[in-house]
C-alpha cells in the first residue's frame, strides 16, 4: 500500500515544527538581549530630542534622522538573533519589514532608523511585550502540529496494520479456500474496513479541533489546509484511507463472487 501522501505530511509537520523551535529559540535569545540594554533616561530623551532636531542631516539624511543608540541597539539584536529563524532563505525582507511581521507595526517603527524617539522604559516594555505574544502564539502552533504528528502517527500505524494484513492474505488467493475460509476472509476485510471507517472518523474529529492557549488558538484543518498546500492532496491521512478502502472493496467483491459461486 502506497503511504508516501501520510509519509509526506510526516515530513512537513516535522520540519514546520524544527522551524517553529528555532524561531522560539532565536526569539529567546533576543528578549533576552532587549532586557539588557537600559532605557535612556528623561533627560536624556529631552536632550536626544533636540539634538536630532538639529543634527539630523549631520547623522543621517534629511528625511531619516538618526536614532537612539539604544534604538540601534534593539535592531542588531535582532538581526543576530532572530532575523535569519523567521525569514525564509527565498524572502528578500528588511529588517524593519522582518520586525513588523513579527512583533508588530508599532514596535517596529518604535525602533526603526528614522524614529527620534528615545529608548524609553515604555518603549521596552512593548517591544518585551510583543516578543511575549508572539512566543505565545509560537508554543500554540508547537502545541497543534504535536496533534497533527500524534493524529498522522495513529493514521499511518493503523494503515500499516490493514496493509501489511492484505500482503499476507494475498499467499493465499479466493480460488483456493473453502467456503468457511472464504466466509472467514468476507469477514476479515470487513473488519478492515471498520478500521478504515475509525481512523477516517478520527482523522476528521482532529481536523474540526482548535487549539489553544489562553487567547490563542490554531484551527487544526486550517493549519492542515496551510501545511499541505504544496502536496498533491488536500488530505494526506484521509486520501490514504479512502484508497485503501476502495482495495478492500474491491476485495470484498471478488470474495462475495466465490461465495455465491460456491453456495
Amino acid at each position: 500500500m502506497d503511504e508516501t501522501h501520510i509519509e509526506r505530511a510526516l515530513a512537513r509537520v516535522r520540519g514546520e515544527r524544527e522551524r517553529v523551535d528555532a524561531e522560539r529559540t532565536a526569539l529567546d535569545r533576543f528578549r533576552k538581549d532587549v532586557e539588557s540594554i537600559e532605557p535612556a533616561a528623561a533627560t536624556r530623551a529631552a536632550a536626544d530630542g533636540s539634538a536630532n532636531a538639529g543634527t539630523a542631516v549631520a547623522a543621517g539624511t534629511p528625511n531619516e534622522p538618526a536614532s537612539s543608540p539604544e534604538c540601534r541597539r534593539v535592531r542588531e539584536a535582532f538581526v543576530d538573533t532572530a532575523h535569519d529563524a523567521v525569514t525564509a532563505p527565498d524572502e528578500d525582507r528588511s529588517v524593519s519589514e522582518t520586525m513588523r511581521e513579527e512583533l508588530g507595526w508599532e514596535v517596529a517603527r518604535a525602533v526603526s532608523p528614522g524614529t527620534t524617539t528615545a529608548f524609553t522604559t515604555g518603549i521596552k516594555r512593548a517591544v518585551l511585550s510583543a516578543v511575549d505574544e508572539r512566543r505565545r502564539e509560537l508554543r500554540t502552533l508547537a502545541g497543534a502540529l504535536d496533534v497533527e504528528a500524534r493524529s498522522l502517527d495513529e493514521s499511518r500505524e493503523a494503515i500499516e496494520g490493514v496493509a501489511e494484513a492484505l500482503v499476507r492474505a494475498d499467499g493465499t488467493s479466493p480460488a483456493s479456500l473453502g467456503f468457511d475460509g472464504l466466509r472467514e476472509r468476507h469477514d476479515a476485510l470487513a473488519g478492515h474496513r471498520e478500521t478504515c471507517d475509525r481512523v477516517g472518523e478520527e482523522r476528521q474529529a482532529v481536523l474540526a479541533r482548535s487549539t489553544n492557549r489562553g487567547l490563542v488558538g490554531v484551527e487544526q484543518r486550517a493549519l492542515a489546509a496551510t501545511l499541505y498546500e504544496p502536496l498533491s492532496v488536500d488530505y494526506p491521512a484521509l486520501a490514504t484511507v479512502a484508497r485503501l478502502d476502495a482495495v478492500l472493496d474491491e476485495r470484498q467483491r471478488t470474495v462475495r463472487d466465490h461465495l455465491l459461486r460456491r453456495g
